[in-house]
């Protein structure tokens, strides 16, 4: 699951920080042009929307798995929401660091896959000192540190109320796993009873040998 979180986001800050980086070099007005003449007519668009499906429904997930969450904790009279969570800089900080490299790699491979795909030569990574290509790594660093705080944020409070509503079910009583002895139906036979029982094993009194 962490693998497949990653592999999502990774897309994600592509296309995003992809498009931001055509919306700057060309503006909104030569957005749609500056697209088809880099080779992207047929495949970007339904990519783009593919991934935004993706999210969307890994949004609805954890979504559906926080508020299924909240309602169990509910359910013991809790409310973790009061509760203060960790600091998340560290985790963010890492993914956003690894989402950068990451999509910085699939930048370039994408973009040098296009300029063949149209006729032209592969630039390799030198694609990114092209004037129009000068938002790229902005446009990546600020789109990583972005989604690794949303993603971080999202995770560390799901992860917190897994925690909090494991602490309230191990403080609910268990029943007790030795068994319970029944009490006895046999009554205790009475003083009297039990003092006009001979005295089997035990010596005389003195009056006896007198």
């Amino acid at each position: 699951m962490h693998r497949l979180r990653f592999a999502l986001l990774v897309a994600v800050v592509a296309v995003t920080a992809h498009d931001a980086t055509y919306l700057v070099g060309h503006g909104i007005d030569g957005y749609g042009d500056a697209l088809g003449a880099s080779g992207h007519d047929g495949h970007w668009l339904p990519m783009a929307i593919g991934v935004a499906a993706i999210l969307l429904g890994a949004a609805l997930v954890a979504a559906a798995r926080w508020w299924w969450l909240q309602a169990q904790l509910g359910s013991f009279g809790r409310d973790a929401t009061q509760d203060r969570m960790g600091p998340i800089t560290p985790g963010v900080l890492r993914l956003a660091a690894r989402l950068f490299v990451a999509a910085l790699v699939v930048f370039v491979i994408q973009e040098n896959i296009e300029a063949i795909a149209i006729g032209g030569v592969a630039p390799g990574p030198s694609i990114l000192l092209a004037p129009a290509y000068a938002a790229a790594i902005p446009a990546l660093a600020a789109t990583a540190v972005l989604f690794a705080v949303m993603s971080e944020l999202i995770g560390a409070r799901i992860v917190h109320l897994e925690q909090a509503l494991a602490i309230a079910r191990r403080g609910l009583p268990r029943p007790s796993a030795v068994p319970q002895r029944r009490p006895s139906n046999a009554l205790p036979a009475p003083r009297s009873a039990r003092s006009s029982q001979p005295d089997l094993g035990r010596a005389p009194p003195a009056s006896v040998h007198a």
